[in-house]
């Protein structure tokens, strides 16, 4: 009777799994497993009642419990076969649109505020799960998602929510906050206090480090690093080749138990679902019609594919196979070099090329420099034609020298005197410009470009 009464009161407190006999007698024992998983959260407040395999698969892997997917469906859905064990401390999830991936989040949020470990937080700190998206219009949408799914969960909410943060009432009397913002510059929003979990919404377009951005992806991560008591998500829709999520991406999808990136067991759960794989229910006529309109859309949005977010004039996977060289290449003697220069002082860059036809037929980049002035400290003429007229002689093109016409007459005084010899490129127009363009493309696409991975 005592063990039925104690089953019968783990499953009303929803902790129970089917038991089984113990060896030796006929007592019962009782496996129990955490309440607040994310699948459990996902179907009751997060109303997904009927969630699908993928959306399944992806919140019991982040919860480290088998996912019952078979082998192929793991690789195609994680790029590995994916089946509980440990935990996974981050989770990047690319996926396409209206799948479902910013409930998911909202349902992250919930769980590590209410399941994270705060034991090495005073009870005097304020511990915060942090949600962060591109923009403040897509902060407050995320909020709305995390508030629909806590007032599914009677008492939880301590007080009234507002300005994109609401308190929430855990079960071991502690309190934690969700904010939720547009993310800032250098990882500001998450470099005070205690972080019960971090969840960046459309991560793929805060910008990137390398180009440049103050607010990107990498700054935030490192700043939460040694705050972070709860999981890391990144979720995202695709977004241009390059950047730290696709780098990211790279690293640690398809890695078995032992990941080069993490130096040893990986610490990351990756997964990749185009819209119909996470919502088959989505309707197919929709993703049609942006297809047939603009057949680039429909790849980034619907497909999850790896696209630029504007068209691109030359595809990526284009780009990348021609970038075989790994510098500048030697001066071949038997070969004729051409340079090309674009002279800019302020801001934009004054870039110098020079090429030439290998025996392949290949267009190549043998050497390239860039030199980038400011408002503030203009770059020299004199200066940079100096450096150009080293680079050229040593490739035996000094004499051939096309430049663009802006403020041609007065570099070309300046080059004579170190011993360059410019010729005008008068920059086609209209259709003359178009072909220009096109005719490059062609040369990228039947792979006559050898360029630098610069």
């Amino acid at each position: 009777g005592m063990t039925r009464a104690t089953i019968a009161l783990a499953k009303m407190a929803g902790v129970a799994e089917p038991s089984t006999n113990r060896p030796g007698d006929d007592a019962k024992v009782v496996k129990t497993t955490p309440t607040l998983t994310l699948e459990s959260i996902l179907r009751g407040p997060g109303d997904i009642p009927n969630p699908s395999p993928a959306q399944v698969a992806i919140c019991r892997a982040a919860d480290g419990l088998p996912v019952s997917l078979d082998d192929a469906a793991s690789r195609t859905l994680f790029g590995r076969v994916v089946d509980g064990g440990a935990r996974p401390s981050s989770v990047l999830l690319v996926a396409g649109v209206r799948g479902g991936k910013s409930r998911i989040a909202a349902c992250a949020a919930v769980q590590a505020a209410l399941g994270a470990d705060l034991s090495r937080a005073s009870r005097f700190e304020e511990v915060r799960v942090v949600v962060l998206a591109p923009r403040k219009s897509l902060a407050l949408l995320t909020f709305r998602q995390v508030l629909g799914v806590l007032q599914g969960m009677p008492g939880r909410i301590v007080g009234d929510p507002s300005g994109g943060r609401v308190v929430v009432r855990r079960d071991d009397g502690r309190q934690v906050s969700i904010v939720v913002a547009a993310a800032s510059a250098y990882g500001t929003n998450v470099r005070s206090g205690w972080l019960a979990g971090l969840l960046l919404d459309e991560a793929a377009f805060f910008g990137d480090s390398d180009d440049g951005y103050a607010v990107n992806v990498e700054d935030i991560v490192n700043a939460a690093s040694t705050r972070l008591l709860g999981p890391l998500w990144v979720i995202t829709s695709p977004n241009g080749p390059k950047g730290w999520v696709r780098e990211t991406f790279d690293a640690h999808r398809g890695d078995g138990p032992s990941c080069e990136a993490c130096g040893g067991p990986c610490t990351w759960l990756v997964a990749y679902a185009p819209t119909l794989v996470l919502n088959p229910t989505f309707d197919q006529r929709v993703i049609d019609r942006l297809r047939a309109r603009d057949a680039d859309a429909a790849a980034r949005e619907f497909d999850a594919a790896w696209v630029d977010a504007d068209a691109q004039w030359i595809p990526t996977d284009w780009i990348r196979r021609a970038q075989v060289l790994p510098g500048d290449v030697p001066r071949d003697k038997a070969s004729t070099y051409y340079a090309t220069m674009d002279p800019a002082t302020r801001g934009n860059a004054w870039t110098l090329e020079i090429g030439r036809l290998d025996k392949a037929g290949k267009l190549e980049l043998s050497a390239t420099r860039e030199w980038v002035g400011t408002k503030e400290a203009p770059l020299s003429p004199a200066a940079v034609l100096g450096e150009v007229a080293d680079l050229c002689r040593a490739y035996d093109c000094a004499h051939r020298v096309w430049s663009h016409q802006a403020a041609f007459d007065a570099l070309q005084d300046l080059a004579r005197q170190v011993g360059v010899t410019l010729s005008e490129h008068q920059w086609a127009a209209g259709q003359a410009r178009v072909g220009v363009y096109q005719y490059l493309r062609e040369l990228f696409g039947a792979d006559r470009v050898a360029i630098p991975a610069h």
